[in-house]
């Protein structure tokens, strides 16, 4: 209230001089005009004197406040108190100020009056009663203010201050200059440079060194290389800070700097923040491999508190090598020998890419002698009518229910997880949990609550499917493990991840494809898999048609159920995406007890992205998730609000 008082004083008396000049001058050419200026300066004056009796009246009722609240023992004590201290009330109004508080805090100025949030920041009326200490501002000192009630109805407290701003600078400080190790790797340089010369080969790789050389010295920090594409480097936790706040810039700079080459190099950094070197070179190392499990081109900062990701735009680099899918391969058929039994599950709400995996994986581990079976809810799956299909050719004993088999699990009893890493987003967790022997075939970018401790994990966000994974491993597996039917299993969930092979295809897709048309995949075949009846279709056209676009993105909501038929949203969300101007496509709709988000894109926009900002994930172009205990409403405004950050971070508009 004081800083108010003042203000209207200054300008009160502003006015009142500029007033009494006008009367003055206008007495002598415009009497009327004068007589008016002088009315107007009584009328100022008179307002000036009210506020000045009322603001006296104030401060004589904060001063009977204060000493109806205190004693004047306690009056006494507090003047004399060897710390700064004042008196406040309930609302953040000051009521008094010791000599030390004047001097020492607010140097010499008068504080009574004024507003607890007008001398410092950091703190509110809410924290008087809700804390006992509260780290202050003050111009350049930094105080922790300990606060007291010293009235019975919580209507007057009491601060003590304790300058500690060398303390806290030197915190700050210690902070500021603690060690951040990076690992750098070049994603694809030997595959992007394949065809080179060496000394080509050697001018790009050197380039690259030294925009890496220059970002980090820039940062002062020191970068050394210890392999052919990986480097490492260690700069203050104060830099670390500046590259978060420039989104590690660096990505952008070297995915653009090759373009006219027609070559597409990444880089992907892990960022390690532990209490030790050693813990901040391990921080770092895990951080750099989550970030390359989700396609490179990323930056992955791994705390105590778990990851931060910043980049990812771009679809994940493809390996041309096979050697890591044979070593794979022999491995897998090392585990499936040596066990008793053999479990395929896949996520929960299957759909032909993860039924036809876990399919192809069972019958081949059949043929390799192992009692298998697919472990599937067939009324919560989106693959109904391939299912059917193993169902009127008399091969029903393929499937089980979850509940039939989590009894019979053994030691020895291998579990295949198929099309998904995480344990939360499996069709049935507590067969992982009771499994002591895991594998997991997934191609998704690697989310941060993975599944750990596995015998085996085959993760490639390269690959455009499931399929294509298990169809390179079973060449390595052996011969005939899978017939014709399988083929065409494998084919439509590859199918249906590519969209046709429009979307995340590469030439390791096309090869898988050919060899499953070599075992006797029919395409005819697959594609009336993909068929659905008129009123499913019907239904798909009515969400389309209730479509709005929210920045580039085309969105629709819904109230109605499609528990029964969980495709349709995502065929809608596909449906969208040939809507001119349209870089992603978003449908929310009800699912029993969840509001489902099926999110698509041709490439421009990284629907992962979005989608995992909201507990989901998926794809670079393929994404989605489940909300509980909100409404559509709510859930519409929580992706609107994921699609603002994605565009705002990503400088993309």
């Amino acid at each position: 209230m004081k800083k108010s008082v003042r203000y209207l004083c200054v300008v009160a008396v502003s006015l009142f001089i500029v007033l009494a000049a006008a009367a003055g001058a206008l007495f002598f050419y415009a009497p009327t005009l004068g007589i008016g200026a002088a009315v107007l300066c009584l009328l100022l004056l008179a307002a000036t004197v009210f506020i000045a009796l009322r603001y006296r009246r104030v401060l004589q009722g904060l001063h009977e406040l204060w000493e109806a609240s205190l004693d004047p023992h306690r009056q006494e004590l507090l003047a004399a108190f060897p710390m700064p201290a004042i008196a406040v009330t309930a609302a953040g109004e000051i009521l008094f100020a010791n000599n030390r508080f004047r001097k020492g805090v607010v140097h010499g100025d008068d504080a009574t009056g004024l507003m607890l949030t007008d001398v410092f920041s950091g703190i509110s009326p809410k924290d008087l009663r809700k804390k006992t200490a509260v780290d202050v501002v003050c111009g350049d000192s930094k105080l922790t203010a300990y606060i007291n009630c010293v009235a019975d109805d919580e209507t007057v407290f009491v601060l003590y201050f304790s300058d500690n701003t060398e303390l806290k600078d030197t915190a700050a400080e210690y902070t500021a200059s603690r060690p951040v190790v990076l690992m750098l790797c070049i994603d694809n340089l030997d595959e992007a440079t394949a065809d080179m010369r060496e000394s080509a080969r050697a001018r790009i790789a050197g380039q690259i060194e030294t925009m890496l050389d220059e970002w980090i010295v820039q940062s002062g920090g020191i970068l050394r290389k210890f392999a052919g594409d990986r480097f490492m480097a260690v700069v203050e936790n104060r830099h670390l800070n500046a590259m978060t706040k420039d989104r590690f810039s660096i990505l952008d700079r070297v995915r653009s700097a090759f373009v006219t080459d027609g070559m597409s190099i990444t880089v992907s950094i892990g960022v390690g923040q532990g209490k030790t070197m050693q813990e901040c070179e391990s921080m770092a190392r895990q951080a750099l491999e989550m970030a390359l499990a989700r396609g490179g081109d990323q930056t992955a900062i791994k705390t105590i508190n778990g990851f931060d990701f910043y980049g990812g735009r771009s679809k994940g680099v493809e390996r041309r090598t096979k050697v890591r899918t044979r070593v794979i391969a022999n491995a897998l058929g090392d585990l499936i020998r040596s066990s008793d039994r053999v479990l395929v599950m896949g996520h929960r709400q299957s759909d032909l890419d993860c039924l036809g995996s876990a399919i192809a994986m069972t019958v081949a581990a059949r043929h390799m002698g192992k009692d298998a079976v697919t472990v599937v809810r067939r009324r919560a799956t989106m693959a109904g009518d391939l299912i059917e299909r193993y169902v009127e050719a008399g091969k029903a004993d393929l499937f089980a229910e979850p509940d039939e088999i989590i009894e019979n699990i053994t030691p020895r009893t291998l579990l295949i997880i198929t099309d998904t890493h995480a344990a939360n987003m499996l069709d049935c967790p507590e067969i992982y949990e009771t499994a002591s022997r895991v594998a997991i075939i997934d191609h998704h970018r690697k989310l941060v609550n993975h599944i750990q401790d596995t015998a085996l994990s085959y993760h490639e966000p390269s690959s455009s499917s499931a399929c294509e994974l298990v169809t390179e491993l079973l060449q390595y597996m052996g011969e005939a493990l899978i017939g014709r039917m399988e083929a065409d299993a494998l084919l439509s969930g590859i199918m249906l991840d590519t969209r046709n092979f429009v979307l995340h295809t590469g030439v390791r897709t096309f090869e898988a494809a050919a060899h499953l048309r070599r075992l006797g995949a029919d395409t005819v075949a697959v594609k009336r898999m993909f068929s659905g009846g008129l009123e499913m279709y019907q239904k798909k056209c009515d969400l389309v048609s209730q479509a709005e676009q929210y920045h580039h993105t085309a969105i629709v909501t819904t109230d109605a159920d499609y528990s029964d038929c969980r495709a349709v949203p995502a065929q809608a969300a596909d449906e969208m995406l040939s809507i001119q101007g349209i870089k992603a496509s978003f449908v929310l709709c009800v699912a029993g007890d969840e509001i489902i988000i099926s999110a698509r894109s041709y490439g421009e926009c990284n629907v992962q992205l979005i989608m995992e900002a909201l507990g989901g994930g998926g794809h670079l172009t393929m994404a989605g998730t489940q909300l509980k205990n909100t409404t559509v409403a709510e859930a519409r405004e929580r992706l609107c609000a994921a699609i603002d950050e994605y565009f705002r971070n990503n400088h993309a508009e």
